[in-house]
C-alpha cells in the first residue's frame, strides 16, 4: 500500500535571527517552535510517517528525537540539500511513498487538518503548493511599475507526487521555489487560503506569532444552523442573566426550546460562591452548558485595593467555582465564559476589571485541554464593549452607541460555543465581522 509521507524542514541555523540558537528551537507561548509543526503532522488523518531533517548539532544531540520521539536525519548547507538528502532517505527507507508532504519549522500555524487538506488535493493534481497574492505596490528597482497580478508569493507548506519530485529535484540548483524545478506541464494547483502562515525569521516575528497563533474571531457568516438544532432540549444554567447580556441570551434560549436555571443575585452570589451552594441550588437540574454573562466593574478611583478581592471574586475565582462545578457534574458541559476587548490591553480607569479578563483568557488557555479530558468543554467570548446599561455607567453615559456591539451581535456564537466539540478557544467579537 502507497504512503503519504511528512517532512519537517527544521536544519537551518538562523543567520538572520540572530539569536544564540536556531529559531526553530526558540520558545513559542511555551514550546519549542518547532513542537507546533510536529503536533499538527500527529494530528493529520493522511501522513502515514514523517521525519525531521535538522543540522549536524541536532543530529549528534538528539535532543528532538529524544524529546519528541521522531525520527531524525541530518540535513545540508541548505535547504535544497536538506530536502534532498529527506528524499534520498524516503525512497530508499520508504520504497513506497506516494505523496509528500513538506514543510518548513519555522512557520508554527500549520494544522493537520491542512496537512490533510493537500493530500486530497494531490488526488487530481502533481504539487499543491501555498500561495499568496501580493497587495502591496509592486515595482522594478529602477522605478518602473510591476503589474501584481502577475506575480504571486510562494511558501510552506507544499505538497508533491513523490516519484515526479524525486525524478526533477536538484539539490545544486539556485531555485529556491521546490515547484519551480518541476516541468512546466505538471498540474500546479495554488491554494491561496492559509492566511496565517507567518514564517519566524526575524526576532519580532516570534513576538508577533505568540499573539497571532491564539487569534480567533468568531465569523458571523458561520453555519451554524446544526449547533440551534443541537441545542433544543439542553438545560443551561445562566449566571449574571438579569444583566443586559445575561438576560437577552436568556430569552435567545428558551426561543430555542432550552431549559433554563437562571438564579437571581440573592439565590447565587458570585462573590461568595461555592460549587456546594451551586449543587445546593441546581439540586437534580444537571446542565448541560454553564453560561456564566455576570460581571461587576468599577472605575479605578474607587480604590483598587478596596475593590481588589470583590471584583476579581465575581469576574475571576467565581469562573474557577464553576468548573469544579462543571467537572463534578460527571458529563458532558459545554462552559462559555465571558471576557473583554480589555484583556488585549489594560484599559484606562478600569484596571481591575482588565486585570481579570486577563485572568479568564489565562485560565482557559492554561486549563482547557486537562478540563475537555474531565468532560468540560471550556471556551471564552471576547467581545467588544456591549451596549449594556454597566458600560454606559463606567463611561458615564459618553460612549457613541456607534461604537458599542449590540447584544443580539455576540448570540451566534454563544450558540455555537454553547454546543461545540472545541475547546480552549478565545473567540474575538468585533463590530463589522
Amino acid at each position: 500500500m502507497s504512503k503519504n509521507i511528512g517532512v519537517i524542514l527544521a536544519g537551518g541555523i538562523g543567520a538572520r535571527f540572530h539569536g544564540n540558537i536556531p529559531k526553530q528551537y526558540m520558545k513559542l507561548n511555551g514550546k519549542e517552535i518547532i513542537t507546533y509543526s510536529i503536533e499538527a503532522f500527529r494530528e493529520a488523518k493522511k501522513i502515514d510517517e514523517f521525519l525531521c531533517v535538522v543540522n549536524e548539532d541536532e543530529f549528534i544531540n538528539k535532543n528532538i528525537k529524544e524529546k519528541y520521539n521522531v525520527k531524525c536525519i541530518k540535513g545540508g548547507s541548505s535547504r535544497n540539500e536538506s530536502l534532498a538528502n529527506a528524499l534520498s532517505y524516503i525512497n530508499e527507507m520508504i520504497p513506497d511513498c506516494n505523496k509528500v508532504f513538506i514543510h518548513e519549522a519555522a512557520r508554527p500555524f500549520i494544522k493537520g487538518s491542512l496537512i490533510d487538506k493537500y493530500l486530497d488535493l494531490l488526488d487530481e493534481n502533481d504539487a499543491v503548493i501555498t500561495a499568496a497574492k501580493v497587495t502591496d505596490s509592486l515595482g522594478y528597482v529602477d522605478g518602473n511599475i510591476a503589474d501584481r497580478s502577475n506575480f504571486l508569493l510562494i511558501q510552506a507548506p507544499e505538497a508533491f507526487d513523490f516519484q515526479l519530485l524525486r525524478k526533477h529535484f536538484d539539490a545544486k540548483s539556485s531555485i529556491t521555489a521546490t515547484v519551480h524545478q518541476l516541468p512546466s506541464s505538471v498540474r500546479i494547483y495554488n491554494y491561496y487560503d492559509f492566511k496565517f502562515n507567518l514564517k519566524v525569521t526575524y526576532p519580532e516575528d516570534l513576538f508577533i506569532a505568540e499573539q497571532l497563533i491564539k487569534l480567533k474571531y468568531y465569523d458571523r457568516n458561520h453555519n451554524f444552523l446544526q449547533h440551534k438544532l443541537r441545542i433544543s432540549r439542553k438545560k443551561a444554567l445562566i449566571l449574571g442573566a438579569s444583566g443586559g447580556v445575561g438576560s437577552v441570551i436568556k430569552e435567545k434560549f428558551k426561543e430555542l426550546n432550552v431549559n433554563i436555571l437562571s438564579p437571581t443575585r440573592e439565590e447565587i452570589d458570585l462573590e461568595t460562591v461555592t460549587v456546594e451552594a451551586l449543587k445546593e441550588y441546581c439540586k437534580d437540574f444537571k446542565p448541560d452548558i454553564i453560561i456564566n454573562a455576570a460581571a461587576f466593574s468599577a472605575k479605578d478611583d474607587a480604590g483598587l485595593v478596596a475593590m481588589f478581592d470583590k471584583l476579581f471574586s465575581v469576574n475571576l475565582k467565581s469562573n474557577l467555582v464553576l468548573m469544579e462545578f462543571a467537572v463534578q457534574l460527571n458529563k458532558k458541559v459545554n462552559l462559555v465564559l465571558f471576557s473583554s476587548s480589555s484583556s488585549t490591553r489594560g484599559r484606562k480607569d478600569i484596571a481591575l476589571y482588565s486585570a481579570a479578563k486577563v485572568g479568564i483568557n489565562s485560565l482557559v488557555e492554561s486549563l482547557a485541554n486537562k478540563m475537555q479530558e474531565q468532560g468540560v468543554y471550556i471556551n471564552a467570548i471576547i467581545p467588544e464593549k456591549i451596549n449594556t446599561p454597566m458600560i454606559q455607567k463606567l463611561h458615564d453615559g459618553k460612549v457613541n452607541e456607534r461604537e458599542l456591539l449590540d447584544v443580539e451581535y455576540i448570540m451566534d456564537a454563544v450558540v455555537f460555543y454553547a454546543t461545540t466539540d472545541t475547546f480552549g478557544d478565545l473567540i474575538h467579537i468585533r463590530k463589522g465581522l
